[in-house]
């Protein structure tokens, strides 16, 4: 699981929520951030029981182990996108979240002078998966050219702030998740980490 499905799964609710107009923002809330919870459950449950019987327990245990991280790490991120539904009553709206949420994680991956291939890839599907959304076409377009060029942290947070939230906790979880995407913090995420923090407080 990464969290570039994770940011997947809330593309799928945001779709599931337009391609049903009489949803009220209760209906919204829960099917967006049902998608979101779903798959973070999926993924501790997926690594967990994808091991073959005849492997040694002890490679058991630690996969069991590193699941329940990943599915703590990401029930956090689903409980502050929740979070900011909440505060969310227009659809475009929502598509402005999706679009900073993405801005954000793409600023804080390339802020260490490159996309690592195997987060290129992770955002390659993504892509894939928002084109056969049923996103309009317009937010599609914008999502797709901002994985090719990513965005700086500057022009993340103007994105965020058009999101008009009371609070960032949802892009601090997006930002910790990316740092830590890899099993390693770079000097240079932790120096996004303190920009990020200084613009938030500005």
């Amino acid at each position: 699981m990464s969290f570039w499905k994770v940011l997947g799964g809330a593309a799928a609710g945001v779709a599931c929520v337009v391609a049903l107009p009489v949803a009220g923002p209760v209906g919204a809330i829960t099917a967006v951030g049902a998608a979101i919870a779903a798959g973070a459950g999926a993924a501790a449950g997926g690594v967990a029981s994808a091991l073959d019987d005849s492997e040694e327990r002890a490679e058991r245990r630690g996969a069991r182990r590193e699941a329940v991280k990943c599915d703590r790490k990401y029930e956090k991120l689903a409980s502050a996108f929740e979070e900011a539904e909440s505060r969310i009553s227009k659809t475009e709206d929502y598509f402005n979240l999706l679009i900073a949420m993405e801005a954000v994680g793409l600023a804080c991956a390339v802020c260490d002078g490159e996309i690592a291939p195997e987060e290129r890839q992770e955002i390659d599907e993504f892509i894939a998966g928002i084109a056969s959304s049923k996103l309009p076409s317009h937010i599609k377009s914008k999502i797709e050219k901002m994985a090719i060029n990513p965005p700086n942290i500057k022009t993340a947070f103007e994105l965020s702030q058009k999101v008009g939230l009371d609070s960032y906790a949802l892009f601090d979880e997006i930002i910790a998740v990316v740092m830590h995407a890899d099993g390693r913090i770079h000097e240079k995420e932790k120096a996004f980490q303190q920009a990020w923090n200084e613009l938030v407080v500005a």
